[in-house]
């Protein structure tokens, strides 16, 4: 199953099959339930190619509702969940202003 998701998302010129080091379902198996699939490779840049065309995902019915994500111990989670709520913030305190050429937006 793993290959044919990251088949789905390797670009024309590129086999990524060959670059799988690792697979393995997380969490307790229980019927009916699906679990989570960690896929180790064997290279950053094969992963960061991977994860930059996961939105291939989202155009096949099949894998509609696969989600591909980097796996980020504790503390880079905090980190990014931070970076995520300062984003938001400094979204709300934009402002839209006009000029003659056009509108456009300020942060404060």
């Amino acid at each position: 199953m793993a290959t044919e998701i990251i088949g789905e998302v390797e670009e024309e010129n590129m086999d990524y099959e060959g670059e799988i080091e690792e697979v393995y379902r997380l969490g307790k198996y229980e019927e009916g339930r699906d679990r989570p699939m960690k896929i180790k490779l064997k290279s950053q840049a094969a992963a960061m190619n991977i994860l930059g065309r996961t939105w291939k995902l989202a155009q096949t019915e099949k894998y509609k509702k696969v989600w591909i994500r980097e796996d980020l111990n504790e503390e880079e989670r905090a980190r990014r969940n931070e970076l995520i709520e300062d984003a938001k913030g400094k979204n709300e305190q934009r402002q839209r202003k006009t000029s003659s050429t056009g509108e456009y937006w300020t942060a404060n």
